[in-house]
């Protein structure tokens, strides 16, 4: 419910302030999210580093050592070349990737393997909405381009029926919406929050089992 007078509550307990809209109370699931996920192969295959145009469904493996983004979407100034011998990750890399999420952040072949990873379960866009942020507050616009960028990824990652619709109530999309026309670059920062989270306590848990490990490291 609401929690300050420009204020709610996520769903982890927190305020979110936004002091450019008052909230209304609605539920926390869209069931539209529910709807898109499991959609067309379409909805998935948007890569912030970028698939070839004309990927299919049976080639969405992606290349890690071209993977260009580190740590929340900042780009890696030395990503590793496509020819690199190696795509498989070393039994250390993969140990550094157990002990926590900010490893495999960190570590382009680590993301580009989490990217992967999430695709599998409908999930990438939660990646793809984190690494777009980061970029955002990375590149530092203001003015109209801040504007246009802020719209371009609410268009894509937020909106209803967007085509890479996360996973936030919609008590934080429409304070969102309502902070279009004057954004501020920290507009989104409690959806990445949020969408953190859910990889966090979600897929990357999955991630970082010891037989998915074993699978990545043997490379099948």
């Amino acid at each position: 419910g609401i929690n300050a007078e420009y204020g709610v509550l996520d769903p982890y307990g927190s305020v979110i302030v936004l002091s450019c809209v008052r909230h209304s109370e609605e539920g926390y699931m869209d069931p539209r999210f529910l709807a898109r996920k499991r959609s067309s192969v379409g909805s998935f295959l948007h890569l912030v580093g970028g698939l070839h145009k004309g990927t299919s469904e049976n080639e969405l493996a992606v290349d890690p050592d071209s993977q260009p983004y580190g740590m929340m979407g900042v780009i890696n100034p030395n990503p590793r070349p496509k020819n690199n011998k190696s795509k498989k990750p070393t039994p250390q890399q993969a140990k550094k990737w157990q002990e926590s999420i900010e490893n495999v952040l960190n570590d382009p072949k680590g993301s580009a393997f989490f990217h992967k990873f999430l695709q599998n379960e409908y999930a990438a866009e939660n990646l793809d909405f984190w690494n777009s942020v980061t970029k955002l507050k990375s590149d530092n616009p203001s003015g109209e381009k801040l504007k246009k960028e802020v719209k371009q990824i609410y268009e894509q990652y937020l909106r209803d029926n967007a085509e890479n619709l996360i996973n936030v109530n919609n008590r934080l999309k429409g304070a969102i919406n309502e902070c279009l026309d004057d954004p501020r670059l920290e507009i989104f920062d409690e959806a990445q929050r949020h969408v953190y989270g859910l990889m966090k306590e979600g897929a990357y848990k999955r991630f970082i089992t010891e037989s998915h490990i074993q699978t990545l490291i043997k490379g099948d």
